[in-house]
């Protein structure tokens, strides 16, 4: 339930993906699994509601997993904390050697994203300092 939901909700329903999610978190309880939480994060990101994606991204939160450094890398800045936006960027280099805006374009579009919630991440990322390449994947 927990994975169709992000699936779901990343392919633009959101409101069906992030209610399953939610659901699932309700039933697995404290066997959930941490990433469940991100649709509801992104969600929230993309309605402009900052504080509450980072919430969200927080319950999901593992360290030592570049997501959740790229998650971190492209709210606080919309938050206006950049210091910890850059240090999100410096962990996610630190997780991910040679990471780049490119790559998290690619990966969002592979998870049906559409370019609106791409085209503001990526403006979000260069914020903190996470760095650009060409982008060679097909769109």
């Amino acid at each position: 339930l927990g994975t169709a939901g992000n699936w779901i909700a990343y392919a633009g329903d959101w409101e069906t993906g992030v209610a399953m999610t939610r659901r699932a978190v309700e039933i697995a309880q404290v066997n959930s699994e941490r990433w469940w939480y991100w649709a509801a994060g992104k969600h929230t990101w993309l309605k402009g509601e900052y504080e509450a994606a980072l919430d969200a991204f927080m319950l999901g939160y593992e360290e030592n997993y570049w997501h959740n450094e790229l998650h971190l890398a492209y709210t606080l800045p919309l938050l206006g904390r950049h210091r910890e936006a850059e240090e999100a960027a410096e962990r996610l280099e630190e997780l991910w050697p040679g990471f780049t805006r490119a790559d998290a374009r690619r990966t969002h579009r592979r998870w049906c994203f559409d370019e609106d919630f791409i085209g503001r991440m990526d403006a979000a990322l260069a914020r903190a300092g996470v760095p650009d390449q060409p982008d060679i994947s097909l769109k």
